[in-house]
């Protein structure tokens, strides 16, 4: 994935794109898997459902101890 794409990501999300770029950019999302992908990791993060790092025992025993 490109730069370029990964603005675009960031603009079709934000619904900054016009009806016939995004269009056009959906046409693309559905030939290209990665930039699907990359969507989806958008709005997982966006939604606030990212993926996080599971705490271990040692992170909680050190934040307690604080």
């Amino acid at each position: 994935m490109t730069r370029d794409d990964e603005l675009r990501l960031h603009a079709y999300l934000d619904g900054e794109l016009g009806a016939t770029e995004s269009i056009e950019f959906e046409r693309r999302l559905a030939d290209d898997a990665e930039l699907r992908k990359g969507l989806a990791e958008l709005r997982a993060i966006a939604s606030g459902s990212a993926i996080r790092p599971a705490t271990t025992k040692r992170h909680r025993a050190c934040a307690t101890a604080s």
